[in-house]
């Protein structure tokens, strides 16, 4: 990080804020967006406790709604780069990325729910605009998001739970709270962005999906059932544009990144035979590297040899 977000000398939540973005957006090729948050949190709280002691003295409640303002001003801006942007992205991607991958980041990797809430909310409204682009940078957020909530969640191995000691239940709980009903809005959101005009947006949309079929989103939603349909749903569109999108690329990303169980060997064995090489690859590997041949039935092996020897 740079220098000028080594103190926490500002006068205020936000200007912490404006200036971390600021220097990460200026950080060229030394982004770790992990990092800037977490130095993002650090300088934060160190404000909060400098200023618990004063007069007028300071809440929480306060930090975090000037916290979610601030970032929901810095997200607007970056969008509105785009808006005002041509078809040519690489006048914008590198500094509104930085600023939308850090805002999402910030967001959903700390503790505070009304800065969670606020950006997965905004992201929301962006997914419904006309430009593809705002659409696409908005399930790229949205995918971030998903994967920092879940893996937030993640059950911890520490030495009191070696020792017998339930260490994580502060962390199932809340993770059945508003973590889940943030992953429950996110999955209802992009759904229909899975079958959105644009192939981009499709794109972005089933690689921000994916982290729904993690070992965290698993722990999150373990004892919901209405995060068990959205899940179950989103699956099944998986599986349809597999077979049937338009896009190539967008059929490979499904094959290849798409979760791989019993019920979705069959149509990933589908796609061995597609018409598209790079649609083929990708199902090769993905049954490669993420079935046991156990896992496959004798009828299944033969199919995919067949197909395999099939001439294209």
């Amino acid at each position: 990080m740079a220098d000028d977000t080594d103190d926490v000398s500002c006068e205020s939540v936000s200007e912490i804020i404006y200036k971390h973005f600021n220097s990460y957006q200026r950080d060229g090729g030394n982004k770790n967006v992990s990092r800037a948050a977490e130095a993002l949190h650090h300088d934060n709280l160190s404000f909060v406790l400098s200023n618990k002691n004063d007069e007028d003295g300071i809440r929480e409640e306060e930090v975090s709604e000037e916290a979610a303002s601030a970032v929901t001003r810095c997200i607007d801006a970056a969008m509105s780069v785009i808006a005002a942007s041509g078809t040519k992205k690489d006048t914008w991607s590198e500094s509104v990325t930085s600023i939308l991958e850090l805002a999402s980041v910030y967001a959903t990797a700390g503790k505070d729910e009304l800065v969670a809430r606020t950006v997965i909310d905004r992201a929301i409204e962006f997914l419904s605009v006309e430009k593809d682009a705002i659409r696409t940078e908005s399930c790229n957020m949205l995918g971030w998001c998903v994967m920092h909530l879940v893996d937030s969640s993640k059950p911890a191995a520490s030495i009191l739970k070696k020792k017998g000691i339930n260490n994580n239940n502060k962390r199932t709980k809340d993770a059945a709270g508003w973590k889940l009903q943030c992953l429950l809005d996110v999955g209802r959101a992009l759904q229909p962005r899975l079958t959105d005009k644009i192939a981009k947006v499709r794109s972005a949309a089933i690689s921000a999906c994916v982290h729904f079929f993690t070992e965290g989103a698993k722990v999150v939603g373990s004892e919901s059932k209405d995060f068990e349909k959205i899940i179950t749903s989103i699956q099944n569109t998986l599986i349809w544009i597999m077979s049937n999108d338009s896009s190539a690329p967008n059929r490979a990303l499904v094959a290849q990144s798409g979760r791989v169980s019993e019920e979705t060997i069959p149509f990933i064995i589908e796609r061995v035979k597609d018409v598209d090489v790079k649609v083929r690859e990708a199902a090769l590997d993905s049954l490669r590297e993420n079935a046991n041949v156990d896992d496959l039935t004798e009828d299944q092996r033969v199919e995919i040899l067949r197909y395999g020897l099939t001439k294209r």
